[in-house]
């Protein structure tokens, strides 16, 4: 496989495997890159960078065409074909090609598109012919790609242009006729019905205007009631937002030095950039706003990698919140407690100078009994250095841990850390009525 996930090159027991089988999870990468695979005659082993094919495409040619008028072979007669003609009548046509690479033809391969006809590629193994039946009238163009033994495909590959005749029922002259037909008719049944209808139509225009008239008072009086509820909506939020932002700024009030207080105070102003974005995420549903986590977490991570003392490309973050929007009040503190523990987690869970370093989040729906509520859990996990020994998350002072705490409350949730290899932060919460004002 290349980088783009295509198939580059394919090996056999004669390339020197092992042979044709190999085991489930029987794999290994050493530190040197060099890959290992096992089946059931040994391993194979080998170095990826030094495996490539130099061998370039093979050229593919069409070698005949079969259709009830006659049969055309290009190898034979040396036929340069720049368009097939078929005629209406010819209710079928097969292509026979191939590619000229003579190693190993068995394992030539193939692929064809009649372009007008068939809507992607058609992979068509190692069989080298193509056949079409009943081609409506019209302009096709055949096109061929091949792949030799070294499995190097030929993507410019043959083109041939294929023109079918219509028949003469459906040709250019008899439209004209049909045309001429239907204006003649129409015309007479013209004349015919406007003296009839005049009046008629005069009449169900009267009706219809006032009808247009009475649906358009009611659609204006609809719009007017919609926009009043999303006003309110609107305020409902805009009042919920700034109580969120009291609500995260009251904790780092006073005991705080000059340089503390400065760094505070831009970590502040991340945090209503943060509820800014949350605004982008928000969508109107009936009489309720929701709001998409999914789309917060994939505005928000990018925003603070590029702040973060960490190369940015070290950090590999797996985003698994459902997509699934939730009620915007619910939605909005869950996302204040969801950016303080990305920031935390991006700028002190791993080592400065590692290469590799992951983060994981994901908002997942708890199994319950019958009986019970639906609850949902929203845990982030990271492989960094994980808790010290004597800090215990719970009671700690500082401000961003006090926000996710005061979160979790308003919440109604619980909150738990673990230290498995890194940290894991879990915070599990009550499903809100989307109807409510608070979850």
């Amino acid at each position: 496989m290349d980088s783009k996930g295509s198939v580059a090159g394919q090996y056999n027991i004669s390339d020197g495997l092992q042979g044709s089988d190999f085991n489930s999870g029987s794999a290994y990468t050493d530190r040197n890159d060099t890959m290992y695979f096992g089946g059931s005659n040994g391993y194979t082993r080998f170095d990826p960078r030094k495996i490539g094919s130099d061998k370039p495409a093979s050229s593919v040619l069409l070698t005949s065409i079969k259709f009830p008028h006659g049969n055309v072979s290009t190898v034979s007669a040396g036929i340069d074909i720049a368009t097939l003609e078929l005629d209406y009548s010819d209710n079928y046509v097969t292509f026979q090609f191939a590619v000229m690479d003579f190693l190993n033809p068995e394992r030539n391969q193939y692929r064809y598109m009649l372009e007008g006809f068939d809507e992607d590629w058609i992979d068509n193994g190692t069989r080298n012919t193509a056949t079409y039946t009943n081609l409506p009238a019209g302009d096709y163009v055949l096109r061929v790609q091949g792949a030799n033994s070294a499995g190097i495909w030929n993507r410019e590959g043959l083109s041939l242009d294929v023109h079918v005749s219509p028949p003469p029922w459906l040709s250019w002259w008899a439209y004209c006729l049909y045309a001429i037909t239907l204006v003649i008719g129409f015309w007479l049944m013209k004349r015919a019905y406007d003296s009839y209808s005049i009046e008629r139509r005069a009449t169900e225009r009267a009706a219809q205007m006032n009808l247009d008239a009475e649906r358009a008072e009611d659609e204006l009086q609809e719009q007017l009631e919609i926009q009043d509820q999303l006003v309110k909506s609107v305020y409902r939020h805009n009042v919920t937002t700034l109580d969120l932002i009291a609500d995260f700024i009251s904790p780092q009030r006073g005991g705080v030095t000059e340089g503390a207080a400065g760094n505070e105070a831009w970590k502040n102003v991340n945090r209503v950039k943060a509820l800014m974005a949350l605004e982008e995420c928000v969508y109107h549903h009936g009489d309720h706003l929701l709001a998409d986590l999914n789309k917060y977490a994939d505005i928000v991570i990018p925003r603070l990698l590029s702040g973060s003392d960490q190369e940015p490309e070290t950090i590999t973050t797996i985003n698994e919140i459902s997509s699934q929007p939730l009620p915007l009040p619910q939605a909005s503190l869950l996302s204040v407690a969801l950016y303080e523990l990305l920031e935390n987690a991006i700028q002190h869970a791993f080592p400065l100078g590692r290469a590799s370093n992951y983060l994981q989040i994901a908002l997942t729906e708890e199994s319950a009994k019958p009986a019970q509520a639906t609850r949902y859990r929203l845990t982030v996990e990271d492989d960094g250095i994980g808790l010290p020994a004597d800090f215990d998350p719970l009671s700690s002072s500082s401000p961003g841990l006090a926000i996710v705490r005061l979160m979790a409350e308003q919440l109604g949730g619980t909150l738990s850390f673990e230290a498995r290899g890194g940290t894991r932060v879990t915070l599990s919460f009550p499903a809100a009525d989307p109807g409510h004002s608070h979850p």
